[in-house]
């Protein structure tokens, strides 16, 4: 944003300009979304894996 409002075009935006900033909005908010919804499946999967190990501790605790 800096180089296109000082540099390129000089304190006016010009239509490319913004509809590319608007672009670049979108593909942030697509990421943004995507890596929130990896990281809470991430989570659970975790949080599964934890009470995986937990129940076989329980287990073999008891055939022993």
């Amino acid at each position: 944003m800096f180089f296109v409002l000082s540099v390129n075009s000089r304190g006016e935006v010009e239509m490319w300009e913004a509809v590319l900033t608007f672009a670049f909005m979108i593909v942030l908010l697509l990421v943004s979304y995507g890596t929130d919804k990896l990281n809470t499946y991430l989570k659970e999967v975790s949080e599964d894996e934890l009470e995986e190990q937990k129940n076989r501790q329980i287990i073999e605790g008891k055939k022993i």
